[in-house]
């Protein structure tokens, strides 16, 4: 609870700033390092994942982590418990997984298909200028209350990232306190601590594909700057089509009521 805490309190507010800063256009293994150990200094020539760069410029602003991890590791000292460490960094693992934390309450999928149908069909939708802007008005609604969720769930993936590390170091922590012990008891453990490293590597992985997918989500066509561009383009086509629609309409009424007269004319000639 403490890492929690110290994490909101430090970098709540330093998160939004790099969200649209953070390195973009390269993955882990083009960039050659592990994420699981102390973060070297980027050499020029690389470029570092999505969450790499965002997890370089949180430690660049605040220690909190560092010392949070520090801390653990002595708790784990004062304990003189292998096994209850080994169940902590299981609980922990497991409260890590997104299965847990997501939130999922607006389907951004569907909102983009309305959204896309919405502003394609501007001139097509039989509707008044009014009642268009009012669609577009709780549209704009929808995403505001969309990006809150995105930011929390990029947020929260950050967030537990910024763990792994301690975690991995309070594992080999206790690695090295077992070693060579053959005990029914030590094997035991030495076996909990390889489903423990196998479940680690797997939340990591996906932390990892999460803070990807919602990093370029805000760089993509319905980000907020590009579906604001887009919702006044689109009702700028709107209010063209409707003012078209209005002259051929008045050139119409104007044609028949000419062609009328013409005829009645015609009519009383005879």
């Amino acid at each position: 609870m403490k890492q929690t805490n110290a994490l909101e309190r430090h970098g709540a507010a330093a998160f939004l700033q790099f969200i649209d800063t953070t390195t973009s256009g390269a993955t882990c293994a083009e960039y050659r390092r592990d994420h699981n150990y102390d973060l070297p200094t980027y050499p020029i020539h690389a470029a570092p994942c999505y969450i790499c760069a965002a997890e370089w410029k949180f430690r660049q602003r605040n220690n909190a982590i560092g010392i949070e991890e520090d801390t653990k590791l002595y708790d784990d000292d004062e304990k003189c418990c292998a096994a209850t460490v080994v169940r902590d960094v299981e609980e922990t693992l497991e409260t890590m997984n997104p299965a847990q934390w997501e939130n999922t309450a607006i389907n951004g999928e569907l909102l983009k298909q309305d959204t896309d149908r919405l502003l394609d069909g501007a001139e097509t939708m039989s509707m008044s200028m009014l009642d268009y802007k009012r669609q577009l008005d709780a549209l704009e609604g929808k995403w505001r209350k969309y990006r809150a969720q995105q930011d929390f769930n990029k947020w929260a993936a950050l967030r537990h990232w910024l763990r792994i590390p301690g975690i991995r170091r309070r594992i080999e922590t206790v690695e090295k306190d077992i070693r060579g012990e053959t005990s029914r008891r030590s094997r035991r453990l030495q076996e909990r601590i390889r489903k423990a490293e196998k479940l680690m590597e797997q939340t990591k992985n996906k932390l990892r594909d999460i803070y990807a997918i919602y990093h370029r989500e805000g760089k993509s066509r319905f980000s907020e700057c590009n579906l604001k561009r887009r919702i006044a383009v689109a009702i700028q086509r709107k209010n063209t089509h409707l003012q078209k629609s209005v002259r051929q309409t008045t050139a119409f009424h104007k044609f028949k009521q000419q062609t009328i007269g013409k005829a009645f004319r015609r009519g009383k000639s005879y």
